[in-house]
């Protein structure tokens, strides 16, 4: 629709993107996606519909490119009989055919923006058929050409999901304000796509007008996503996304190795309903059971991607919702149930679906309105997901309502998932990561805790035991404790031009050395994803050469680390799925001006709550 300075101009119409207004970030998008130009694809703000917003969109916008506001100027000098006929009576009111074709002044301005979409209501019984506004926080926007090109100013929302852009244009220009499915929170970003490869961002538009136009909006120029369109459900994606970001910022300053990025496309199933792998969402947009509304299962999903890139499970993956399965897989999805309501703050899980939705009440132990009672297979030890989210919320939570005697509260929480657990030094109850492990890494954080810890878990037919036996870690550092931290000290990995320039492991002056000989391999990465370079290195004593000067130069232009895994004979060697960084020296530091980091390295374990 075309649009003029008028005493009190209403908000241009909002064009809903439904391919995407861009393919990335904010400052990507470069014109108007082909969905937007839909017919059915532009609502207006106003409380009536548009008239033919958009029936003849380019409808010679420029047939007289100045004829406002000096339209009624003749060649002859007429005066003007139009608005300014006062400013512009004077001796050069007589404008030539030269001046007619004068480009329009630029003009500076800020231009205020707000973004909101329509989210569902819903409850232990579905959904409830009522909507809510709520702001976009935190999302990219941009003010742009409408006939295409680079963004004139970007920037991101508030908390109020408000931004304001200062941008010049031409005062005649149409411009368009866009809002786009990407987020950001410090050094951590997500973004939501359609489930295509390459697909586009999703995104809200607004109609083209003049800069002068918008520079006379007396309020910020409204971006809304209504009931059940498409930005709408990416915009609730983004806005749960936002809290399990801002609980991860709480707790750690580590950036992610992985970005986030959703794939959603509404109407269309994925075939494991919702799921996660390095670092992306696939989640489920299908009529039976969409998931872009369930706030709850966004963030359960977005809790395997916090334990990928910040925490430690071995879950094999498969079905797992309802059923026993085997401990590391309870663990890995009971994990990030537990995580995604202390990201919400709400132990009511609803997974919205027809005809009934799927709830669990993690405060009341209740599936489905039934208290249960999980307990555990004695013969395969194989047991329930909620038995462990569960189990994690009474460990977590506290308060007048809370009807068992401990609180972890949300530091020693995340601490046992950011720190104690991925720096764990010995396996605790079945192979693999499972709760067992996670009890003693909450144990080993809050040793007072331990016997509420052990009650906790018997309540539910779970047996464990702080002074439970456990067993070293396949290539365990030699000497570790229960708790990391308290076992061996740190080693060190470090080239040695006094011996010919390889790289020597060794222990620190004054340390007393581990018992020899020693068990020794190479490895480069960042844990627990990395790849082996050198197997079985013999180390009869400290200090041992474990590559030459002419073999370390191969490693020189990598920016990844080089990390020794260093065991005793004693400690038996398991297959596993994922290496303990508590079995790890990994090289930190330059190396003499080289890009490849080596320097000082450390046993993973020797330092409670630092993930190196």
């Amino acid at each position: 629709m075309t649009c003029c300075v008028e005493p009190a101009p209403r908000p241009p119409s909002v064009r809903l993107s439904v391919t995407g207004a861009g393919s990335g970030g904010a400052g990507e998008a470069a014109g108007v996606s082909a969905g937007a130009s839909a017919p059915d694809a532009i609502l207006s703000n106003a409380s009536a519909p548009d008239a033919a917003p958009d029936a003849a969109p380019d409808a010679a916008p420029d047939a007289a490119p100045d004829a406002a506001p000096n339209a009624a100027l003749s060649d002859a000098g007429a005066p003007d009989a139009g608005p300014d006929a006062g400013p512009d009576a004077g001796p050069d009111a007589a404008l030539s055919d030269a001046d007619a074709d004068a480009p329009d002044p630029l003009l500076t301005l800020t231009l205020p923006l707000r973004v909101t979409y329509a989210d569902r209501l819903y409850s232990a019984r579905g959904y409830s058929g009522e909507h809510i506004t709520r702001p976009a926080a935190g999302v990219a926007v941009e003010v742009a050409p409408a006939g295409g090109g680079a963004p004139l100013a970007a920037g991101w929302t508030d908390e109020r999901g408000e931004a304001a852009l200062t941008l010049t244009a031409p005062a005649g220009a149409p411009l368009v304000a866009r809002a786009l499915s990407t987020l950001a929170l410090g050094e951590r970003v997500a973004d939501v796509r359609a489930r295509e490869e390459g697909a586009p961002l999703y995104g809200l538009e607004s109609a083209p007008p003049p800069a002068a136009a918008l520079a006379a909006l007396a309020a910020p120029l409204a971006l809304h996503a209504p009931d059940e369109s498409p930005p709408a459900g990416a915009l609730n994606i983004l806005s749960a996304t936002r809290l399990g970001l801002a609980l991860i910022a709480r707790h750690t300053p580590a950036p992610p190795a992985l970005p986030l990025s959703y794939r959603w496309s509404p109407g269309l199933p994925f075939a494991c309903g919702s799921c996660y792998a390095g670092g992306r969402v696939s989640l489920g947009g299908q009529v039976e059971d969409p998931d872009q509304y369930d706030d709850h299962i966004i963030l359960h999903e977005m809790g395997h991607y916090f334990v990928d890139m910040w925490s430690l499970d071995t879950s094999p993956g498969g079905p797992h919702r309802g059923r026993p399965v085997p401990p590391p897989l309870a663990y890995g999805e009971g994990a990030a149930y537990f995580w995604c309501a202390l990201a919400l703050g709400d132990p009511l899980v609803v997974d919205w679906m027809d005809p009934a939705p799927w709830v669990v009440d993690l405060e009341a132990g209740a599936l489905n309105g039934v208290i249960t009672s999980y307990g555990v297979d004695p013969a395969t030890g194989a047991h329930h997901e909620e038995l462990v989210s569960s189990a994690l919320w009474d460990a977590y939570d506290g308060g007048e309502s809370d009807d068992d005697p401990i609180a972890l509260g949300e530091r020693h929480a995340m601490g046992a998932l950011l720190t104690a657990l991925p720096g764990r030094a010995v396996e605790s109850g079945a192979p693999g990561v499972d709760l067992s492990d996670w009890l003693l890494a909450a144990a080993c954080l809050a040793p007072d805790a331990a016997p509420a810890l052990s009650a906790l878990a018997a309540a539910r037919g779970y047996a464990w035991s702080p002074s439970e036996p456990v067993s070293p870690l396949a290539g365990g550092a030699v000497g570790l404790s229960r708790c990391p931290g308290k076992g061996a000290p740190p080693l060190t990995l470090a080239p040695r031009a006094a011996r010919g320039g390889g790289l020597w492991l060794d222990a620190p002056a004054g340390a007393p050395a581990p018992p020899s000989p020693l068990r020794v391999s190479l490895w480069q990465g960042v844990p627990p994803r990395l790849t082996p370079l050198k197997r079985a290195l013999p180390c009869a004593a400290l200090p041992c050469e474990v590559l030459s000067a002419s073999a370390l130069k191969e490693y020189e232009g990598s920016p990844l680390p080089l990390v020794a895994r260093v065991a005793a004979p004693s400690a038996p060697p398991r297959a596993a799925s994922w290496l303990s960084p508590a079995a790890l020296a990994a090289v930190r530091g330059g190396g003499e001006g080289r890009r490849t980091r080596w320097g000082a390295a450390v046993v993973w374990a020797a330092e409670v709550g630092e993930r190196r």
